[in-house]
């Protein structure tokens, strides 16, 4: 009775640590999703302009600049919403199991290479503006 008890238990603690795994593996996906969006609109505001002075021989207009604050604020929140829940991640594992987690570092690297592929990608976007 005692082994089937300790097996439930065993059981119980696998399903709290991959439920954590995947309440981070959608905080992950919904940080990627608005990265990405930030990055379609910006995209799409871009082919407008082109489409705007190619067919319709328009003056190539201005800079829009209101489109960009927003593709840049998604981006920072996707950024910000990746790092937050690596750290959210990190602190229930430590709750959970009070002991090593083996891929902590891992996973910091991970989310180390997204924000810094973030910064990089968000300064070719000013660059490319000319807003610095």
């Amino acid at each position: 009775m005692t082994e089937r008890i300790d097996r439930n238990l065993e059981l119980a603690e696998e399903r709290t640590h991959l439920a954590n795994q995947r309440t981070f593996l959608a905080w992950i996906r919904a940080g990627l999703s608005l990265i990405g969006f930030g990055f379609g609109i910006n995209k799409f505001i871009l082919f407008l302009r082109e489409f705007n002075y190619e067919f319709l021989n328009d003056s190539y207009p201005a800079t829009g600049n209101i489109s960009l604050i927003v593709s840049v604020i998604l981006v920072f929140s996707g950024v910000i919403t990746v790092f937050l829940s690596f750290i959210g991640y990190q602190m229930v594992e430590k709750r959970l199991n009070n002991k090593y987690n083996s891929y902590g570092w891992l996973l910091f690297i991970v989310v180390f290479l997204v924000m810094s592929g973030g910064a990089i990608i968000l300064y070719d976007l000013l660059i490319n503006f000319k807003l610095i």
